[in-house]
Parts: C-alpha cells; structure tokens; sequence
C-alpha cells in the first residue's frame, strides 16, 4: 500500500505542475499598437480642451467639445482667437491697419496668401481645424500602426506609435472642417493625386494623447505639424470681442 501512495503522488506532480502553468499562461496578452490607439480613442473622448503648444512659437488653450474655442498667443504678441468658424487676429499693427481698433477678422484664413499667411498663422490654423484628439486616434488607428519606442514627452514617460494610412481617408475627413476647409482639401487632393499621411502619437500612462506630429497634408506648406497636450480638462473662456473694437472685411464697405 505504501508503494501505491506514493505512486500516486508521483503521478500528481506533473497534473499540478501542468495546473500551474495554465494558470500563469491564462493572463490577458499584451496589447497591440492598434489597441493602444482605439483604448486612448476612449479616454480622450472623455476630454474638452488642454493647454496646447504649437510649432511656430504658438501656445495657449483650446476646447473642441461641444463647440471650437481657441485662444493662442504667438511670436511678436500676435493673438488668435476662433469662436466655432470665425477667427480674430490681434497683431502689432493692428490698430494701425484698422484706424484703432483692437482686432480683426480673418477673411479666407484658409487661402494660400493674404492676411494669415503673413502673419504666420497656418500652424495655429492648421491646428484649429482638426482640433479634437479622439478623432485623430480613431482615425489613424484604422492605418497600419507600429510601436516606434518609448520616450519622454514634457519630462513625462510616452509610448511613441506611428500610423500611416491614405491620406484622403485621414485629411480629408469631415469631423471639425468647416465648408470652405473641405473644398480646400477636396480641391488639393484632386490636383495633387493620392497623398499618404503620416501620424505619430504619444500616450502617457493613462492613455492620454500628449503629443501629436501629422505629415502629408497637401494644403499646408509645412512638412510636419506637432501639437503638445497637457493640463486636459483646462478652463477656455473666449469672450467675443466687441463689434466696435474688430475690424471685419467680410461688412466693411
């Protein structure tokens, strides 16, 4: 009888064994790029606005939920404020070219030349029309998307992902494009044939877009536009500058 027992437990030890292993085997595998992507889709679509900084000296706040605000300062206390599809510019000779007043009105911010393009506005006005981060993640993890490297964003530890997909499918998509953005776009991708977009994105720990570089945009004459997120959740109070205080071309007669 003694022989038998300990035959049995001989023959238990490789089923605990095999138990064991099935049960460390059995944890969640690891997420994949194009996981990542759609888990940070999740939380940034629970974010309105961030504090922003962006190429060309730009900075300043921004909300994209419910409705566009935006409130940047750049080089040469140049101030841009949007409201939904009207944008103000303040500039140092403002008062100069408007008999006083403090602000004015973009008129065709989005044409090659004019006012804006003077100015220098197209990173803050690129930036203005694809504002919402969620939209941009969704999109680009419909691309192929790879894992670059895990870096450091504002001091802050990022996983850096890049996608790259047609770039109609991603430039050209409608969320946050007001009329005369689309025919841009649409005018651009019929004279330029097919273009490939380039993303990168940096999340930090808890999924959250830190920062955002896009490349392949026909309409811009930048090779690259980067965005930097922090502070989500931040207050952007734009007030609408008095009517007798904004020089507006679209009514001046």
């Amino acid at each position: 009888m003694h022989t038998i027992r300990l035959t049995a437990a001989a023959l238990l030890l490789p089923l605990a064994a095999t138990l064991t292993a099935c049960g460390t085997s059995g944890t969640a595998p690891e997420r994949t790029p194009k996981d990542a992507l759609e888990a940070a889709v999740a939380v940034m679509a629970q974010v309105g606005s961030a504090e922003v900084t962006l190429d060309g000296g730009w900075s300043g706040r921004a909300s994209w939920a419910p409705g566009v605000r935006l409130a940047l300062s750049g080089a040469g206390d140049t101030r841009l404020l949007a409201l939904g599809e009207v944008f103000y510019v303040a500039a140092a000779d403002t008062a100069a070219r408007t008999g006083g007043r403090a602000w004015e009105v973009l008129d065709g911010p989005f044409e090659g030349g004019g006012r804006a393009a003077a100015l220098e506005l197209g990173p803050a006005l690129a930036f203005s029309q694809r504002l919402d981060p969620a939209g941009a993640l969704e999109q680009a993890a419909r691309g192929a998307v790879t894992e670059v490297g895990r870096e450091s964003v504002g001091g802050e530890p990022a996983v850096h992902y890049r996608a790259v997909l047609d770039g109609a499918e991603y430039f050209a998509d409608g969320r946050g494009l007001n009329d005369e953005r689309r025919r841009s776009l649409a005018e651009a991708f019929r004279t330029g044939g097919p273009t490939t977009a380039t993303v990168d994105l940096w999340l930090n720990r808890a999924d959250q877009l830190v920062q955002k570089t896009e490349s392949g945009n026909p309409t811009v004459t930048d090779v690259a536009g980067t965005v930097r997120y922090r502070r989500f959740g931040a207050p952007v109070e734009v007030e609408r500058p008095s009517s007798v205080d904004v020089l507006d071309p679209r009514t001046a007669g």
